[in-house]
């Protein structure tokens, strides 16, 4: 399940786990992925901003742990690189939660080849994936060199948006347009079902699947 401390401005989470009070049956079958750093307006908040302060980061697993009624995340995600953040600090509040048995593995989401190697030299602990977005509709991590880290560092990246938010399938942009006539005449030639297969086969394509 992939969750942040930030969705449904705060709610998400602790919906989710009060819909699974109870049921460790179920629980027992999830992996969850959490994401923290994103901070939106409020009474106190001016303008959305993110927090990799490690004060903040250990709070906010806290927060989660507790909302979810879990006792361990499987992977916790920075979700947005912070200009503002001390790596050294991400690091320490890491090796806390590593230690401290809260946290198994930890990620990264949307972060540039440049800005995982300069986290990564801080750490004690392995980043086991970057989440960044990728599409038939945008490929701009095939460009910027995020894919072809993956491949140097042997991990798989975890997608987000693999349809584009649906925009394949309704938006009358010209280019769009293009290219679900495109997809839909790979498609019949295939023999797919529909051209969301097309466009999920295109993104396992590349090696690092």
């Amino acid at each position: 399940m992939d969750h942040a401390d930030s969705y449904g401005r705060y709610k998400a989470e602790k919906k989710f786990g009060d819909y699974l009070e109870g049921r460790d049956d179920i629980k027992q079958k999830m992996q969850y992925v959490i994401k923290v750093g994103l901070v939106y307006p409020s009474d106190t908040v001016k303008v959305k901003y993110y927090d990799n302060s490690k004060e903040y980061i250990i709070k906010q697993v806290e927060n989660s742990l507790k909302n979810l009624q879990i006792e361990s995340i499987d992977a916790l995600l920075l979700h947005r690189p912070d200009w503002f953040a001390d790596p050294a600090e991400i690091a320490e509040a890491f090796d806390i939660l590593h230690r401290k048995g809260m946290v198994k593995a930890f990620e990264v989401s949307n972060y540039k080849p440049h800005e995982f190697r300069k986290l990564e030299s801080y750490l004690d602990v392995p980043i086991v994936t970057n989440q960044i977005e990728l599409s038939v509709l945008n490929y701009e991590n095939f460009e910027n060199g995020a894919i072809d880290l993956c491949m140097e560092k042997r991990i798989h990246p975890m997608i987000w948006s693999p349809l584009a938010g649906g925009r394949i399938f309704t938006s009358n942009d010209e280019n769009i347009v293009r290219l679900r006539e495109i997809l839909e005449s790979i498609c019949e030639e295939s023999g797919a079902e529909s051209i969301d297969v097309v466009a999920y086969s295109w993104i396992l394509s590349p090696p690092p699947k």
